[in-house]
């Protein structure tokens, strides 16, 4: 499962991070962050001390290079990941940090976990894009409250009003881990207000059309004016992602290779396109709708 939240963490985020990681650790479960500072640093310390018998090895993922360690104030606690559990990254080596790098990692971390639970994050946090990354495959998120006069849980206390699950302790977690493996139980998508809890969850949750999606529903006949009206309305990396997508399922090496994008660039506009209606997504490829 993962544990996410702010860098600029409190003390109370702290220590909640670690000792969730840990009692969750000592339970068997692996716990995945980003080895980022503050909630991200404190879930991966609290794991390493309660798995030293190596039964749940910590996960991370990295937005830079494995060869470019980032935070550097985060050096031993990345040491101690690697040598006692994994560290992975998509990034090629030499990859520095830069803002792109981020996002694209987000979806990785939530694509891993069975259950992310956001520990503290400001309105508009980059956590909570990674818990946006999971309702958008279907993976349940949970968030532990925060007082409401801490800026630091405003975004989590958000989360709650938005009708996600609170977690107090581990043994919310664990029940949660535990109906996400029988029910695939749905939190809603942060700023939604309806909340969706299916035994089979639909197969592209994130990709039916609204009414602010560019590429409306429309008859077959239409389908040439409404795709060229929707690339209109993209921005330059965008439009030549969507050009490079045919209309049958395109792997995503075909568009790096079509585009000439950085991965992490690539897999953020891809799923820019899916948000907004313009590509569906599978397993490893997308398409035009």
């Amino acid at each position: 499962m993962v544990i996410v939240g702010t860098r600029s963490a409190t003390h109370y985020g702290l220590q909640m991070a670690s000792e969730l990681a840990g009692d969750l650790a000592a339970e068997g479960v692996v716990v995945v962050s980003g080895l980022a500072k503050g909630i991200d640093g404190a879930a991966h310390s609290g794991a390493l001390r309660a798995s030293a018998d190596g039964t749940a090895p910590p996960v991370a993922v990295a937005g830079t290079g494995l060869d470019i360690v980032y935070p550097i104030s985060n050096r031993a606690l990345w040491s101690r990941v690697a040598e006692r559990g994994v560290i992975c990254s998509e990034s090629a080596l030499g990859t520095r940090a830069h803002p792109e790098v981020f996002p694209a990692r987000n979806r990785i971390i939530a694509a891993l976990s069975n259950v992310v639970v956001v520990v503290e994050s400001h309105a508009g946090g980059r956590s909570l894009y990674t818990a946006e990354a999971a309702a958008r495959r279907s993976i349940p998120f949970c968030a532990v409250p925060g007082s409401v006069r801490s800026p630091a849980s405003m975004g989590t206390n958000s989360l709650l009003v938005d009708g996600c699950t609170p977690v107090r302790d581990a043994t919310d977690v664990l029940v949660a881990l535990s109906l996400a493996r029988a029910e695939r139980v749905i939190c809603p998508v942060p700023g939604r207000r309806s909340a969706t809890a299916t035994a089979e969850p639909s197969p592209s949750p994130a990709v039916q059309p609204t009414s602010r999606s560019p590429l409306r529903a429309t008859r077959p006949g239409k389908r040439s004016a409404r795709l060229n009206h929707g690339a209109s309305l993209m921005t330059i990396r965008q439009r030549a992602v969507w050009e490079a997508v045919d209309d049958i399922p395109t792997a995503f090496e075909t568009i790096l290779i079509r585009t000439d994008l950085s991965i992490a660039a690539a897999a953020v506009t891809c799923d820019e396109l899916v948000a907004s209606g313009a590509l569906l997504a599978g397993a490893g490829w997308w398409s035009k709708q």
